[in-house]
């Protein structure tokens, strides 16, 4: 026997919807996680120049 034939069509579209915003709000989550990281990310790059940055300076003055 057929198991959509016993699923009424309001029941399969409610599980389609219910499907399609499960699916957004997992993107949505996804995309939102990855932007905090993107924002770490950022922090520690600027971080690693400044020390670069110094470390130079501190080469530059201890050869004088």
């Amino acid at each position: 026997m057929n198991i959509f034939k016993k699923i009424s069509v309001k029941t399969i579209n409610a599980i389609s919807i219910f499907s399609i915003v499960l699916v957004f709000l997992i993107v949505g989550f996804v995309s939102y996680k990855s932007m905090l990281q993107i924002d770490v990310d950022e922090i520690w790059v600027i971080h690693t120049y400044q020390v670069s940055t110094n470390l130079d300076v501190l080469r530059v003055t201890s050869l004088w």
